[in-house]
């Protein structure tokens, strides 16, 4: 059975577009602690506390990240990567959007390709980069296609 890794963007979808989670497939969903820290980080508590509740009620498994990032990893959450390795990703994502949450994407990326985790996005930038760093993305709509399957 194939793993899922959840993208960060896919709980703000989840709550923008008001899918109840229970429509979500019965599917194995991972997570590292990166996806919490930035749903966690959201300054709008409100919206926080709602990402929280959608993110805690998704049954989901947490892996080791497959790379860390100075200040932003927990290092009992996080392996050291190849920098090299990571910083092609990172120049190549920064080449198609400069975002302040790539290096987080790349990781994020990095650790479903190193899990052979299908990586559930809706981030055509980085779902870009995927293809080029051959890591298998789908979109939310695939998945919840996936259920009535």
């Amino acid at each position: 059975m194939d793993g899922y890794m959840l993208d960060t963007n896919i709980f703000n979808h989840i709550l923008d577009q008001e899918i109840a989670i229970d429509w979500l497939p019965q599917l194995r969903y991972y997570i590292t602690g990166l996806q919490r820290d930035e749903i966690d980080a959201t300054t709008d508590s409100d919206h926080r506390i709602r990402l929280q509740k959608i993110f805690w009620s998704i049954e989901h498994e947490k892996v080791i990240a497959e790379g860390a990032i100075f200040d932003i990893s927990r290092f009992d959450e996080a392996k050291f990567s190849d920098e090299i390795k990571d910083r092609e990703w990172l120049r190549f994502l920064d080449c198609i959007k400069k975002k302040r949450n790539n290096s987080i994407d790349v990781i994020i990326a990095m650790t479903a390709k190193e899990n052979k985790f299908i990586l559930v996005t809706d981030d055509d930038d980085l779902k870009r980069a995927c293809v080029i760093y051959r890591v298998k993305t789908i979109g939310l709509q695939e998945l919840l296609a996936l259920g009535s399957a």
